[in-house]
């Protein structure tokens, strides 16, 4: 079935891609490399993913589907077996390494998600395969760290990433066959930017769920505060134990939700959640107890879990397939952008006014982001499609 071997195939990219960063930090850890040299790899990741990703987006909508998912996947393979057989262990060879790889793995992303669209099509209960994708590279992206800590850093580690993406590119040349290149590129309206900004702009459900992604995580940094939040609480096991939290809690989340229609309400879904997720943020800031602050990290996962599934729903059942790839990489490109602004934000504020005050501003935006969202729904009554 071609939306099971699409789960594997995301799941193993997911894997191999997570093994392979994993394995060259500890590399540069073991070379004595300082927190700044680790940062440089998240920034150069960051800058390659970002100058790309648009360009990218406009040229696969522009590619037949079959060429687009394959050549993605093609190109991340060979760099990944490329790498292996290299071997880097040299800093800027490592940090080469990881701009490419950023670059291949955004092209993956953006040609995958047009072809998830299309692999839905024929499907009834669409949100139930949304959720399992989500599910597929949460958990993967969940454990992906853990094996790479198994497998430490010697050669080994890249044959497994490597074979990893191998086991995905194959599953590509299976889901090939079930696709339909029934989009042409000869309609020149549908394809032009303003057209598309005019169709982002006209569809509230779709825009608005961008924004307000972009809006919360930019001010939701508190994971990079953790390890200062409690004092005697700051060896790495219980660094990495409340880290942990939130993506448990997203994985949770998303099982829970599997079974339901993500779009059905999606308006208070969406406030729920970044209510919820503003909420659990300002009772992290007063929390004492590292078991608390586990259990409201997990709590704000589950609310971000409901957000995550209505989102993904409106990306790819509200893009028509004329602007999937631009509307998919615009989506890459706010995501990267906040994650990495959210960061030095949450710096900033901590610098200035203390840890627990910068989280208690994470949540107040978040609940400020969930008022203004509201309102504009308010204001823009549109007939919502039942469950889908």
């Amino acid at each position: 079935m071609p939306l099971i071997a699409f789960l594997i195939s995301r799941t193993c990219s997911v894997f191999g891609l997570q093994i392979l960063a994993c394995t060259f930090i500890f590399r540069l850890v073991e070379r004595g490399a300082n927190p700044y040299s680790l940062s440089q790899l998240g920034l150069v990741a960051t800058v390659a993913s970002l100058a790309f990703a648009f360009p990218m987006g406009v040229i696969i909508d522009r590619m037949k589907k079959r060429t687009a998912i394959l050549l993605s996947h093609f190109v991340l393979f060979s760099l990944v077996l490329a790498l292996t057989i290299i071997n880097p262990t040299d800093f800027i060879l490592i940090l080469v390494a990881t701009g490419l790889v950023a670059i291949s793995r955004n092209f993956r992303s953006i040609s995958q998600f047009t072809v998830f669209g299309d692999l839905l099509k024929q499907e009834t209960h669409k949100h139930r395969w949304v959720n399992k994708s989500t599910l597929s590279w949460q958990i993967a992206a969940f454990l992906a760290p853990l094996l790479a800590g198994l497998l430490g850093s010697g050669q080994i580690s890249l044959f497994v990433a490597t074979v990893f993406i191998a086991i995905s590119f194959f599953c590509q040349l299976y889901i090939v066959r079930y696709l339909h290149d029934d989009f042409s590129s000869s309609e020149e309206t549908d394809l032009t930017h303003s057209g598309l900004i005019q169709f982002l702009r006209s569809n509230f459900r779709l825009h608005s769920s961008l924004i307000l992604d972009f809006f919360i995580v930019l001010f939701a940094g508190a994971a990079s505060l953790l390890p200062f939040l409690h004092i005697g609480r700051d060896s790495a096991a219980d660094i990495g134990i409340l880290k942990s939290a939130l993506p448990a809690g997203v994985i949770f989340g998303t099982w829970v939700r599997l079974q339901r229609p993500s779009l059905d309400g999606w308006t208070e879904k969406l406030l729920i959640a970044t209510l919820g997720y503003g909420l659990c943020h300002l009772l992290l800031a007063e929390s004492s107890s590292f078991y608390i602050s586990y259990a409201l990290l997990f709590g704000a996962g589950i609310f971000d879990a409901l957000s995550l599934a209505v989102r993904e729903c409106i990306l790819q059942i509200d893009t028509p397939p004329a602007f999937k790839g631009r509307v998919y990489a615009l989506n890459n490109f706010l995501v990267n952008a906040s994650d990495e602004l959210s960061e030095w934000e949450s710096g900033i504020a901590a610098h200035l006014v203390g840890v627990r005050s910068a989280i208690r501003i994470s949540g107040c935006f978040a609940i400020v982001g969930a008022g203004v969202f509201a309102w504009r729904a308010k204001q823009h009554r549109q007939v919502i499609p039942g469950p889908v």
